[in-house]
């Protein structure tokens, strides 16, 4: 098959446009500012599936940020104090690869900023939050969605199963 020129696809009154808009990831916008947008899938429901792969690994890295307590900082323990600086970044960037793996788009870097992923806000850590948050997108749409499949197939069965 021959690759078209794009004069040739623009002038050809043979092709037929097809609008698959309503499929494609909608643009959110973070805090009212233009500068934060980020584009997800709300009705993606591998979302299960990247969330029962990562579930563990954010757990065990909760887990290994709380274990940084043990490590010795005091002022005349600038190597523990360099320890703890390298875990806490480690640790940082590899729940941002989680998070941003989850939502199938680079969340982190426009919803946590130059926060870190373990920030304490409310009572809640910066990434349960944003989790929090942007899971109840896809919960929203999701169940609005199979409310909808569901009428339009009751409307198309109803006639066939009597009540």
């Amino acid at each position: 098959m021959a690759i078209k020129k794009e004069a040739d696809i623009q002038n050809n009154p043979n092709i037929i446009d097809i609008d698959l808009s309503s499929i494609e990831k909608k643009q959110y916008r973070i805090n009212g500012d233009n500068t934060k947008i980020i584009e997800l899938n709300p009705s993606d429901m591998n979302i299960i599936t990247r969330l029962s792969e990562v579930y563990g690994k954010l757990k065990g890295l909760e887990t290994d940020f709380k274990e940084l307590e043990n490590i010795n900082i005091d002022a005349d323990n600038e190597e523990g104090f360099t320890q703890l600086s390298d875990k806490v970044k480690a640790i940082d960037n590899k729940m941002r690869e989680y998070v941003d793996y989850l939502f199938d788009y680079p969340v982190s870097e426009i919803c946590a900023g130059n926060g870190s992923m373990y920030d304490p806000i409310d009572g809640k850590l910066r990434y349960e939050h944003i989790i929090e948050v942007l899971a109840g997108l896809y919960e929203t749409n999701i169940n609005s969605e199979i409310k909808k499949v569901q009428a339009r197939m009751k409307k198309h069965t109803s006639k066939y199963t009597h009540k």
